[in-house]
């Protein structure tokens, strides 16, 4: 490899770094000769699985033909190597979490003052937390620990709670349009009035729910178990997605088709 590719190589090498550190994904490394065939460069960018190591040298030895220097440089190792990594879990934003746990009056202020950004509650424990009317739209709350919360009135539109652990929580009232809470688990929870418009409950568990008057409108319920929720009647799942792996409480009529 030659100055010019070397140069070269170092600058799509720092490129695909920020890329990567951008994704947060697990990665394979890859070595300044990998850039030789641009092929793999371009599979790196399309799989997002590139990381890799600015400060590495080129690996290799020049070759000794009958004694004399071929110039050439012949690698001893791969041009890119596997290693197996686990990446740790994702945490929230602690100066997000800080605002949150100031105070609906903070918290909501810090959201006006920075519409553009999207809080990082990623796996936050907030168990028995004060939540009511807080801003929490857009917010990424995966994984997070909201036992017994209270998010009642609470704004959550196209939050992500993927795997949220919502048992017990009060969340009358709130607004949770377009979220996604698939795998979530939400039983005992209060979601009477709530707004659930089209929102995402694949396999998540509600028994013991209560959706009195809770509006379902193209709420995706497939795969969840409703068993022995409170206060569902056939007219509000009308418009809501629903398969045979639904589970439903003994006794509710089903909408036709199921």
């Amino acid at each position: 490899m030659d100055r010019w590719s070397r140069e070269s190589a170092k600058v799509r090498i720092q490129e695909l770094s920020q890329l990567r550190s951008v994704l947060r994904i697990p990665d394979i490394t890859l070595r300044p000769s990998a850039f030789q065939d641009r092929s793999i460069a371009a599979l790196g960018i399309l799989f997002g699985r590139i990381r890799v190591n600015c400060g590495c040298p080129l690996q290799g030895k020049r070759s000794n033909i009958g004694g004399k220097d071929s110039g050439t440089v012949t690698s001893t190792t791969p041009a890119f190597e596997l290693r197996p990594r686990v990446a740790p879990p994702l945490a929230a934003n602690e100066m997000h979490l800080t605002f949150l746990r100031a105070g609906f009056a903070t918290w909501n202020n810090w959201r006006q003052e920075n519409p553009y950004t999207l809080p990082d509650l990623n796996r936050a424990s907030l168990i028995a937390a004060t939540l009511h009317n807080v801003n929490l739209s857009r917010a990424n709350l995966s994984g997070a620990d909201l036992r017994e919360a209270d998010l009642s009135n609470a704004d959550l539109d196209m939050a992500r709670l993927v795997s949220a652990n919502l048992r017990g929580a009060d969340l009358t009232g709130a607004n949770l349009r377009g979220v996604d809470l698939t795998r979530a688990n939400l039983r005992g929870a209060n979601l009477s009035r709530a707004n659930l418009q089209g929102a995402i409950l694949r396999w998540a568990d509600l028994r013991g729910a209560n959706l009195d008057g809770a509006d379902l409108d193209d709420t995706d319920f497939r795969s969840a178990d409703l068993g022995l929720v409170l206060g569902l009647y056939q007219s509000q799942l009308a418009s809501a997605h629903l398969d045979q792996l639904t589970i439903f409480p003994k006794g509710l009529l089903l909408p036709s088709g199921m």
